[in-house]
């Protein structure tokens, strides 16, 4: 009988291919390692099934031609389950899991390797990739729509679900016209190479699904690290930059209001030098949490340097920048920062100002804030003044 074994071998070793890229992807990317592992074991399992049907009617003995390969089978799929569940940091299903391998696993023992019984394997072994198909799909919909998008959401799950009903149409094809005895998966006359490409393609599909999602989840970790400050989480002035320039371009071209208010922490020197820089950062990390929590949603708030906070607020007149500032400069006051040393009052100044036509660009707006902060300074702290000059010049910085 002719053999489409080779054709076994060649996806098989296609499969190991996949799982050393996987370990390489656990070596390198730490908070993915989870994930990774599993896939390793997806490809793994499912390269040992395939070179051990490579065997079948051949020297390897039945057993682990047969039965040892549906059950490689069974443990590769259960893994993309648990793999999907890792990635999206889903609720464990350990204990169904547990219960569907379990059960395939009993019935592909009690069937055994017998050439008589083909059609039942091939029904348990359909059956079981289809249900976690279904449920990794499922599950995953919701999570790969809000991360990446609806319509990689319908692609990459609706693929997998055409997968698990052309499966299913498999099972019942197997039911309604049972194969001779005798006839294997792997001889021409049973299915041709067509269950060898299925694998390569569904093989194929997942990890190039998820290997690109992970990529993608990377690269968007990296940029975000790349604009942001790494101590508050904020935007770095480098972002912020980009942000003042994309609203300086609306001002001046449609004279949309955008106001800027420049924060400093008074007295930050001083509890540096009696607490400790560390009691520092967290008087840092807790003037940023404040202001995260309580601007709106178009607005945006880096770290400009040291102890000093930018706020950017488009669509804001200057009075209202004026009473956003003071509002937040109220709030900063009236919590103080929890430290290890206990909570540390804080007060904080702010200068406000709004682009007006006679500015050139961001750097006139910045700089009358760096002014407006100074006489916040100069007239005692712990207040909000709003400038609504251009400066000519400055003999003093804020400090």
């Amino acid at each position: 009988m002719e053999t489409i074994a080779p054709l076994f071998i060649s996806t098989g070793l296609t499969q190991a291919l996949y799982a050393m890229g996987w370990v390489m992807v656990a070596a390198l990317i730490h908070e993915h390692r989870n994930t990774a592992w599993h896939f390793v074991g997806f490809c793994g399992f499912h390269a040992v099934a395939l070179l051990l049907m490579a065997g079948r009617g051949g020297a390897l003995p039945a057993w682990w031609s047969v039965t040892a390969s549906n059950l490689c089978l069974i443990a590769s799929y259960l893994m993309v389950w648990r793999a999907v569940t890792a990635f999206f940091s889903l609720s464990e299903r350990t204990g169904e899991q547990l219960l569907v391998g379990s059960l395939a696993v009993f019935s592909s023992l009690w069937i055994g390797p017998d050439a008589h019984r083909a059609a039942d394997r091939v029904v348990v072994i359909s059956i079981v990739i289809v249900w976690v198909i279904v449920r990794a799909a499922t599950a995953a919909a919701r999570p790969i729509s809000q991360e990446f998008g609806a319509r990689l959401s319908w692609a990459i799950n609706g693929t997998a679900l055409l997968m698990a009903l052309l499966l299913s149409l498999r099972v019942i094809d197997v039911l309604l016209q049972p194969r001779a005895p005798g006839v294997d998966v792997v001889s021409t006359t049973a299915a041709h190479p067509s269950f060898a490409y299925a694998a390569q393609i569904i093989s194929a599909f997942i990890n190039f699904a998820y290997g690109g999602m992970l990529m993608a989840r990377v690269m968007r970790r990296l940029d975000a690290l790349s604009r942001t400050d790494a101590l508050t989480g904020l935007l770095n002035r480098r972002a912020m930059s980009e942000a003042l320039q994309d609203e300086w371009h609306r001002f001046a071209r449609h004279r949309t209001p955008v106001s800027v208010g420049l924060l400093d922490i008074d007295h930050f020197k001083r509890i540096n030098d009696t607490h400790g820089h560390d009691v520092g950062d967290q008087v840092l990390r807790h003037v940023a949490a404040v202001l995260k929590a309580h601007v709106r949603p178009i607005d945006q708030v880096s770290r400009h340097g040291g102890e000093e906070f930018l706020l950017l607020m488009p669509s804001t007149t200057a009075d209202g920048a004026q009473q956003a500032c003071e509002r937040l400069r109220q709030i900063i006051s009236s919590n103080p920062a929890p430290t290890r040393i206990g909570p540390v009052p804080l007060t904080v100044s702010l200068g406000v100002t709004s682009a007006t036509p006679a500015d050139t660009g961001v750097d006139d707006l910045l700089s009358r804030a760096d002014h407006a902060l100074y006489e916040s300074k100069h007239r005692g702290r712990n207040r909000v003044t709003l400038a609504s000059f251009r400066p000519e010049s400055k003999n003093a910085s804020s400090g």
